[in-house]
């Protein structure tokens, strides 16, 4: 499981809703570097699900790009949005068996614990466009349960 959160997005304009709010450039810029890495990486989802805001799904086609994933078939799901840890633990422990890597597209503060609660390591925050690679010892994603998780990698725009 790969959560990764949002890009930079703008904010200037206080007249666009929350949901609707795009990447900044810097943003996208991030997109396509942190894209480049889990390509490097030999990141290869079999499914990719993102939170309905503009600024996730966008961070979600420009990784998508990257790594040779058709943004097509990207899903969104409002649980992302507008649930909370327990909810966003449901939604994964409902994904169907025959996908074995997934790409998570969302936001703060509930990755950051959700990410702790799987992991059992404490992270301060997920930075924007921040990526956490949680694998697991589970056969299916019914079993996965808090600090089930193994943390393989964090990565993030501004790491060295």
């Amino acid at each position: 499981l790969y959560l990764i959160r949002h890009a930079k997005p703008d904010r200037k304009n206080p007249e666009i809703a929350d949901i609707d709010r795009p990447l900044l450039s810097a943003g996208e810029r991030d997109a396509l570097l942190m894209g480049t890495r889990l390509k490097e990486h030999g990141a290869a989802p079999d499914g990719i699900v993102s939170s309905p805001a503009a600024r996730a799904v966008a961070t979600a086609q420009i990784i998508a790009g990257e790594i040779g994933y058709t943004a097509g078939n990207i899903t969104t799901d409002d649980t992302i949005y507008t649930g909370g840890v327990t909810d966003l633990v449901a939604l994964i422990r409902d994904i169907d068996d025959c996908l074995g890597e997934i790409f998570m597209f969302g936001h703060n503060p509930h990755f950051t614990t959700l990410a702790e609660l799987l992991t059992g390591h404490r992270f301060e925050h997920i930075p924007s466009c921040g990526v956490v690679r949680i694998d697991f010892g589970a056969s299916s994603w019914k079993d996965i349960s808090p600090r089930s998780g193994k943390l393989v990698l964090f990565d993030f725009p501004g790491k060295k």
